[in-house]
């Protein structure tokens, strides 16, 4: 088995770490992991790390209802916020900050949609995402945020008495 190290520190930007790791974990036989010189949680640059009701929209990368606005897969948070740098500060500032990044993304494969991809890499794809979503390490994490979440309405509801 193939052990990748992704090495981790306090207020690291979760793109520069998220984006190798979402690539990197559907190699075969190998354990992607996240380290640091000691165990406990680390807080991302934007503080952010836990999953709060977000409800996915098929066949759309970004998507704002409301005051909210959310995107999808790894790449797609760039794209959200040029989108709304371009709502911010007008087109020509988010294109300039486009180019000052140089943000010009070229797969190599022009299959990241469901609308582009084959029905066999849309196979392939299905039976990767579903074996991972039933793993021990998946469910433990999701369970936990489940209760994290939990505890904070209890003791919310509870202060408030």
């Amino acid at each position: 088995m193939t052990q990748i190290a992704i090495v981790t520190y306090p207020g690291f930007t979760a793109l520069d770490f998220i984006g190798p790791y979402e690539v990197l974990r559907w190699l075969p036989d190998t354990e992607v992991r996240f380290v640091w010189h000691e165990p406990g949680p680390i807080i991302a640059d934007s503080g952010v790390l836990k999953t709060l009701g977000a409800i996915p929209v098929g066949d759309e990368r970004v998507v704002h209802e409301g005051n909210i606005i959310t995107s999808a897969g790894v790449s797609a948070g760039i794209d959200l916020a040029l989108w709304l740098a371009g709502q911010i500060g007008g087109d020509e500032r988010a294109k300039a900050i486009q180019l000052s990044m140089e943000y010009d993304p070229q797969p190599p494969f022009d299959s990241g949609h469901m609308s582009k991809a084959s029905a066999k890499t849309k196979a392939a794809a299905t039976a990767l995402m579903a074996g991972d979503v039933a793993k021990p390490a998946q469910l433990k994490a999701g369970t936990l945020l489940l209760w994290d979440r939990a505890l904070s309405v209890a003791r919310a509801k509870a202060a408030s008495r």
